[in-house]
């Protein structure tokens, strides 16, 4: 036999399931899971949020997400810190500074910072509004790849190509961008355009180390710039460092690249059309830091008199 819920039974399951979706409301729009993705374009960025006003003597926080493009390289060494506090402070729990070790591509991670208001006889009490800065600087990690492709003097007399050069980049605050001479001879050099651009919000606070790294068995620098350093290793790769101010614009240099005498004379004896791609490895290494800051309004204070 079934039993029946009376009256005050069924008042009581009500009410109770009244409860639990006014709690389950409140978690739903209490909870607050930061942005899915964030417009890091080009590298490691912060995001913050902040109390548009503020009462006097008042405790408040400022959030940051900090977040690493995901199509972009390594970052290390990441300092988030608060800037031009003027009349606030910090509370007694609270740092101006974050340190982050690393983040790795497409990571972002919530930061958040612990401020106190003045006192209203701090300004007047009258409405005041302050630009509360920040900086936050990283080291930084890209990379590129470069395909070189060489044609016997019979290809190109007939109109024929090879294979397509390919290039492709990871996104990062110094921009890497390459163009080639087309149509290359065995035995003559592709002129590697190469262009290393600020793209980011910042600026480099150190020189660029670039790298780039080739299997010179098969394709060689044929005159180094001024400044590249060259270290060879066993197994056939050497690499080329150099060192590059950029500041806020870009640098161009333009770098020849040619067959390996022996690499050469194997083409050239078995009178293959075209060369298989042969690849150049850019890597770059470089501290960045980029500046913000956003305005908070110190509300004014009503005394009531008895």
């Amino acid at each position: 036999m079934m039993n029946k819920i009376g009256a005050g039974g069924g008042g009581a399951a009500v009410a109770l399931i009244l409860i639990i979706a006014v709690v389950a409301a409140f978690l739903y729009f209490s909870y607050s899971p930061g942005p899915a993705a964030l417009p890091a374009t080009e590298g490691v960025e912060a995001i913050y949020s902040f109390p548009a006003s503020v009462t006097p003597s008042s405790t408040f926080g400022v959030n940051f997400y900090v977040s690493n493009n995901l199509a972009g390289g390594s970052a290390s060494n990441i300092n988030l810190c608060l800037d031009n506090l003027g009349l606030f402070s910090l509370a007694s729990s609270s740092s101006r500074c974050v340190k982050i070790p690393s983040l790795f591509a497409g990571g972002t991670l919530f930061e958040s910072f612990s401020l106190s208001a003045p006192p209203s006889s701090y300004y007047g009490n009258i409405p005041y509004s302050q630009n509360l800065g920040y900086f936050i600087n990283f080291s930084y990690l890209s990379s590129a790849t470069q395909s070189f492709v060489f044609l016997s003097p019979s290809t190109i007399s007939s109109g024929k190509t090879g294979p397509a050069e390919s290039f492709s980049s990871t996104a990062g605050p110094v921009g890497i961008a390459t163009s080639l001479s087309p149509q290359v001879a065995y035995g003559n050099d592709a002129y590697l355009e190469l262009t290393l651009s600020n793209v980011g919000n910042g600026i480099p606070i150190s020189n660029v180390d670039m790298n780039i790294s080739m299997d010179t068995a098969f394709i060689n620098m044929t005159s180094l710039p001024a400044g590249v350093k060259v270290y060879s290793y066993p197994n056939g790769t050497t690499v080329f460092s150099f060192s590059v101010d950029l500041g806020s614009g870009s640098v161009n240099m333009q770098l020849p690249i040619g067959l390996s005498s022996s690499e050469l004379s194997g083409l050239t004896s078995t009178g293959v059309p075209n060369s298989p791609p042969f690849y150049a490895h850019i890597s770059l290494g470089y501290d960045y830091e980029e500046d913000g800051a956003f305005p908070i309004t110190l509300d004014t204070q009503t005394y009531y008199y008895p």
